[in-house]
């Protein structure tokens, strides 16, 4: 190993080279083509049959679809010429985002031609799916549609930015997109409690993500029992040198009376989990401290 070598081998950071910078660039993204292999997919599952099959059921999977388009723009060209290009150049994001929500649509409808989705998924970006609204009363196995599946979206690098820019660049591009499906799980880890009248112009959405960094309160307040609280603890709770379990306590108690005192439904669901500090039963713990919470609320 190279002296190069040996110092990205390890990497703390990273620092993205834009690849879309100007027009030209847009020229050039193209459609990505999925094609459907059968011997290798059959292959797969005699081979997991083959593991696992005596002890428990194993069931082919289609595509989940996590329509973060701005993550994936902030891989292409960083943080910064987003955030720049939002205030600088607008004309250039609008076109950046009709490009993109074109190819989106085309390579949702080869999904649908070749019956890649999955209409049976237990969770969409962590969130549960299970509802009595899907599949629908329209589901054919052998041709599945969108309409028929969950869909998550975010728009994580839009915590940095106004409801006004929010709306602009990601809600008027994506609601096309997110109308063709069943049930939408929106948010992630950007805070969203003064986002939710935007949220609201998605018709279909059921679940919307609240980070430790959103305020709890005004999240309810503003959900009401319109749409189920996606709720996410701070998982600093279970990394720390020893495991907070008041601070579980607390915070899931706040989240609970936010809810209550509004008709929000919620659940909880721990994620982003960076260390356990080699003690994995935590995670048991923290599970059991916050039923326990709940069963005494």
């Amino acid at each position: 190993m190279d002296a190069t070598e040996s110092e990205h081998a390890n990497p703390q950071t990273h620092t993205y080279v834009d690849q879309l910078a100007d027009e030209d660039a847009l020229k050039k993204l193209q459609v990505p083509l999925y094609r459907f292999d059968q011997a290798a997919t059959t292959d797969r599952q005699e081979w997991v049959l083959d593991l696992i099959g005596d002890i428990m059921p194993v069931r082919m999977t289609g595509v989940a679809i996590w329509a973060a388009i701005w993550d994936r723009i902030v891989f292409w060209r960083g943080a910064t010429p987003v955030l720049y290009d939002l205030a600088d150049r607008p004309e250039f994001v609008h076109q950046l985002m009709g490009r993109l929500m074109d190819l989106e649509m085309k390579m949702l409808d080869s999904l649908e031609e070749q019956n890649l989705l999955d209409a049976q998924l237990r969770t969409i970006h962590c969130a549960g799916t299970p509802c009595d609204e899907l599949p629908g009363s329209d589901y054919d196995p052998e041709h599945v549609r969108a309409s028929n599946c969950w869909v998550a979206g975010a728009a994580q690098i839009f915590s940095e930015v106004s409801p006004a820019m929010h709306d602009e660049y990601e809600i008027e591009y994506l609601l096309p997109y997110y109308e063709r499906f069943g049930l939408v799980n929106y948010g992630c880890c950007e805070p969203l409690h003064r986002k939710i009248d935007l949220i609201r112009k998605i018709k279909n959405v059921r679940s919307i993500s609240i980070s430790p960094w959103a305020d709890v309160r005004l999240a309810a307040e503003q959900m009401r029992g319109d749409y189920v609280m996606a709720r996410k603890p701070s998982p600093s709770y279970v990394a720390m040198d020893r495991l907070d379990e008041q601070a579980i306590i607390q915070e899931t108690r706040e989240t609970l009376q936010a809810c209550t005192a509004n008709g929000t439904p919620c659940m909880f669901i721990l994620k982003d989990i960076t260390t356990v500090r080699h003690e994995p039963q935590r995670l048991t713990r923290w599970h059991d401290v916050v039923r326990a919470t709940i069963d005494s609320f």
